[in-house]
């Protein structure tokens, strides 16, 4: 027998869960089988809502609380997965390989700045990474961040980036020593959205799938923009790649529809 022995304080936490659900999101909100039929309207919809769930701590439910997260358990957030699959619900839009990127490299200051907000759900980011040149090959980076005074100047291209999600920032490696050897001339940086000098343009892709190229045109971003030292980008995309591949593990839920009791 592999079923999950949930306690009866976990089945009480899956039951709030479920009537909150069950009296908060319509119908027409759910989420649809088909990615391509997800509308502009259920995401300012379920923009709102996320910030509703942090509250609750039910968007990023294992994160800390100081951080914005919710400070529950693995079994929490396996009950949470659940439960929003039953009802059809939409977790956070964000690239969530950033949060614990942030978590290990940043200060507390740029925890507070950054990550706080990306969990409470005031703010998405997009993970910045692949470019038109290198493809998936990171340490073949081309586009520079050159220091000037206590800011950054950026310039570079970046192609399918995103999904059907809007962002306010986004995070990616950038090229901060052409003269030092591979895996030591990076810096891994935040970079608003918007920002003067950034383009954003839709990629029109033959699967349909929301994609961006970007632009970036002498981006100026402040010191604090940048996580980890300016040269170790690469050690900073060891743990967002690292989660990306699976690292981070999370509570596995059982398969459950909406009809089970």
């Amino acid at each position: 027998d592999f079923a999950l022995p949930y306690t009866e304080e976990q089945e009480k936490f899956r039951g709030e869960v479920r009537t909150w659900l069950e009296e908060n999101i319509p119908e027409e909100m759910k989420e649809p089988v088909d990615q391509a039929h997800f509308t502009e309207e259920q995401y300012w919809f379920w923009r709102e809502k996320h910030k509703e769930m942090a509250v609750l701590g039910w968007l990023y439910p294992t994160y800390p609380k100081e951080y914005g997260g919710g400070g529950l358990t693995g079994d929490h957030e396996a009950i949470i997965d659940e439960e929003f699959k039953r009802a059809g619900a939409v977790r956070g839009f964000s690239s969530t390989m950033v949060f614990p990127t942030i978590m290990v490299w940043g200060t507390e200051e740029q925890k507070q700045k950054y990550l706080r907000p990306l969990l409470t759900g005031e703010k998405v980011t997009w993970q910045k990474l692949t470019e038109p040149k290198g493809g998936a090959d990171l340490a073949d980076y081309q586009s520079r961040a050159v220091r000037d005074g206590d800011d950054w100047i950026l310039n570079g291209s970046n192609v399918f980036i995103g999904g059907y999600e809007d962002a306010e920032m986004m995070v990616g490696p950038l090229l901060t020593d052409p003269d030092a050897p591979r895996h030591r001339n990076l810096g891994y940086f935040v970079i608003d959205i918007p920002s003067a000098g950034l383009d954003v343009k839709e990629m029109n892709l033959l699967g349909g799938a929301r994609k961006r190229a970007i632009f970036m045109d002498n981006v100026r971003v402040s010191g604090d923009h940048l996580i980890g030292g300016e040269t170790q980008g690469w050690q900073v995309l060891g743990t967002h790649l690292e989660f990306e591949h699976g690292g981070g593990g999370r509570a596995f839920p059982r398969e459950i529809s909406n009809t089970d009791p």
